[in-house]
């Protein structure tokens, strides 16, 4: 399968007639997907303990991210950000509880990198 784009102008140079390429998802999938798909290739590892490995995973990733670190592997690179509105320069930010109530936007907010990228355009 390839990856779809559609060109648009590109409003960042001075160029009218330059144009970015933007990716046209395909589906989402889920985590349950990935298990399934790992389950389905005929190894001898069960869903449960994929399962429990994807969950420690997700564990370290949030505890190493709420920590402040930066993460790379082969698949993506991420690291925490905060954003909003601070009243002043003394204002805290709530960590704990952000980090409780966007534990799952951790993984969400990564890029992937890929080696090889196939494209067909979109219009």
């Amino acid at each position: 399968m390839s990856i779809n784009y559609s060109l648009i102008p590109n409003h960042l140079t001075d160029d009218p007639s330059d144009y970015m390429a933007v990716v046209q998802d395909q589906q989402t999938r889920t985590m349950d997907d990935i298990i399934d798909e790992m389950a389905d290739r005929g190894s001898t590892v069960t869903k449960a303990d994929i399962l429990s490995v994807m969950e420690d995973y997700q564990a370290v990733l949030a505890k190493f991210l709420s920590n402040g670190d930066r993460i790379n592997t082969p698949l993506f690179k991420t690291s925490a950000s905060i954003s909003g509105v601070f009243e002043d320069q003394t204002n805290n930010f709530d960590r704990f509880f952000s980090i409780r109530r966007f534990a799952g936007v951790f993984l969400g907010s990564s890029s992937y990198h890929s080696r090889t990228m196939v494209g067909s355009a979109v219009a």
